[in-house]
């Protein structure tokens, strides 16, 4: 649905209908247009020699970009040129989330290397929008519907799927080579992503010295004018100047990543971050963001740029789940998940302040604070491979039929991390010398041989080999996939985690691993074949992950009364 046909009455100004993003044309000579702010950068200012043959006096310009949307599928890129009186008047009057009306605008194709290409968000449409300070102008537009913009300021830009957990971008930019490009530019690559904000930082007033480009009159070189159809020819030449700016730090969090640092130089963005984002509630859509890593944070940093749009509360499955996931967060937790820096300095030794995520046998650690009285999901196993079950929380009655703990490799019944860069730990054997006596030193058991080295090159553990029960060095949890099984199928992805694998077996980690082959076959028959209430956390279901990893955080012997009812609840929807 676009603006001209959300109103039955044509809207005109200044003798000019009001058309559609998708019927602009740059054979419209000019046109309004209606639509909701998305995206606004600040002024841009530069200085403009007028013709040498007149004194070559210098001007001050300015010009303004912004992103216009006027429908779910349709926004296009603008700018304003002009005096910088004029256009930052203009610029005053509106900010982002605002429906405008644009005046007098002229369109035209989009160009490679041009200062929209290179400065303003990527969109759908193929032209670009030219305005005046002289024959156009962007002002406020009282829209009846005020569902439709409230849609419009919410619906996505880019699909859910291209979007990446936080966990995902970590990794891969912990991968990347660190440095500068030929051009001087730290190097950085762009993400999507959802996240929920988990703390708000307070403006800092920074000055920066920048280069500020003076244009000229140049035969050798020449531009297109955008406000005209002549050629004018200008020469380039840049000053040093003192340039106040803003700058605001926000933590966002997600189901992967507790602490993920962004930081906002956009003064719009900064007054809406700190005027209506709410901890713990408001989520975002940021698309386009450059991801970099910071030596003194010691992990990596977002810092959205002119290209980057940003939707706040996103409406879809995906950003409601992790709104809810983050109110539950705050309730249950408060502030737990924040990063202690002062526990970091107290200890005299290096750690990462942003632990990177591991995707494999690993899943928040929230989820094992959940009460298990608030878990009333009851799902079967085919329901759990069709996709039926929303990702979150839920209860299963189904038997272990397959668990290896009498396997001869222990270690695919653990999981190893660095206490240091929380990064996995790859098994090793041990040193040569492990086996020589020597005073102090004390008796090699079955446990003693297992050793495990962390490969993070950054991490000061690295290369060094350590024992498994080596509690200072190395963090050593159970985490054992296996199979469950009910009347209705087999689920074979699944994960026994630390916490529930230790109630149920009965024995700490850093005992079992001393057991022998034997006792760990008696410890598996007796779970094995036996039915269980289990308490699961999964991720949503989805074409990139059509079998989501479970996560069992509890088990417990049900009575039949639960059972029954359970089956019968399965029969009746059935039939």
């Amino acid at each position: 649905m676009a603006w001209k046909n959300a109103m039955n009455p044509k809207l005109r100004s200044n003798g000019l209908e009001a058309i559609s993003i998708k019927d602009v044309s740059p054979e419209i000579t000019r046109f309004n247009l209606i639509g909701i702010v998305i995206h606004k950068l600040p002024v841009k200012r530069f200085l403009k020699r007028d013709d040498l043959q007149t004194g070559g006096k210098r001007q001050s310009q300015a010009v303004l970009g912004f992103t216009l949307r006027d429908s779910l599928n349709d926004y296009i890129n603008g700018s304003l040129w002009g005096t910088c009186t004029n256009v930052n008047s203009i610029a005053s009057g509106f900010s982002i989330g605002d429906c405008v009306m644009v005046i007098g605008a002229k369109a035209k194709e989009k160009v490679a290397g041009s200062y929209e290409s290179t400065f303003l968000a990527q969109t759908t449409s193929g032209y670009h929008l030219i305005l005046s300070d002289v024959s156009g102008s962007i002002t406020h537009f009282d829209f009846p519907d005020k569902s439709f913009t409230a849609c419009l300021k919410s619906a996505l830009v880019r699909p859910a799927d291209k979007h990446l957990p936080l966990c995902g971008i970590i990794q891969r930019e912990q991968r990347q080579p660190r440095g500068f490009t030929k051009d001087k530019k730290w190097m950085s690559e762009c993400f999507t992503f959802f996240a929920a904000v988990a703390d708000i930082g307070t403006p800092k007033t920074v000055i920066l010295n920048r280069s500020r480009r003076l244009s000229g009159p140049q035969p050798n070189e020449s531009k297109q004018d955008p406000e005209c159809s002549t050629t004018v020819s200008y020469s380039e030449s840049s000053e040093d100047v003192a340039e106040l700016l803003q700058r605001c730090e926000l933590t966002l969090f997600d189901e992967t990543c507790v602490e993920f640092p962004m930081v906002l130089w956009n003064e719009d963005w900064i007054h809406i971050a700190i005027s209506t984002f709410i901890p713990h509630v408001t989520t975002l859509s940021v698309v386009d963001c450059p991801v970099r890593f910071d030596n003194y944070r010691r992990g990596v940093v977002a810092v959205p740029n002119s290209r980057t749009l940003i939707i706040v509360a996103p409406e879809c499955a995906e950003a409601n789940r992790l709104s809810q996931y983050a109110k539950h967060l705050a309730s249950r937790m408060g502030k737990g998940f924040e990063c202690d820096i002062s526990q970091v300095t107290k200890t005299g030794e290096y750690k990462f302040t942003q632990p990177i995520p591991l995707p494999f046998k690993s899943a928040p650690t929230e989820i094992y604070r959940v009460p298990l009285n608030s878990i009333h999901t009851i799902a079967t196993i085919r329901d759990l491979k069709a996709g039926k079950v929303v990702g979150g929380y839920g209860i299963t009655f189904a038997l272990f039929t397959k668990m290896d703990l009498d396997h001869e490799n222990m270690r695919s019944l653990v999981t190893l991390h660095c206490n240091s860069c929380q990064r996995r730990m790859t098994p090793c054997d041990p040193p040569a010398d492990y086996d020589v006596p020597a005073p102090g030193k004390p008796a090699v058991t079955t446990a003693s041989i297992l050793h495990a080295m962390c490969t993070t090159n950054a991490c000061p553990f690295s290369c060094q080999r350590f024992p498994w029960t080596d509690e200072l060095h190395v963090q050593l949890d159970y985490g054992t996939m296996v199979n469950i099984s009910d009347h209705t199928g087999t689920y074979r992805r699944t994960l026994l985690a630390n916490e529930a694998m230790k109630n149920l077996v009965g024995i700490e980690v850093k005992d079992f691993i001393t057991l022998s082959c034997e006792e760990r076959a008696r410890i598996k028959w007796q779970i094995c074949l036996h039915r269980f209430k289990i308490y699961f956390w999964t991720e949503q279901t989805s074409f990139n992950n059509p079998t989501p990893l479970i996560t069992i955080i509890a088990c417990e012997k049900p009575n039949a009364f639960e059972v029954t009812n359970s089956l019968k609840g399965e029969a009746a929807e059935r039939y």
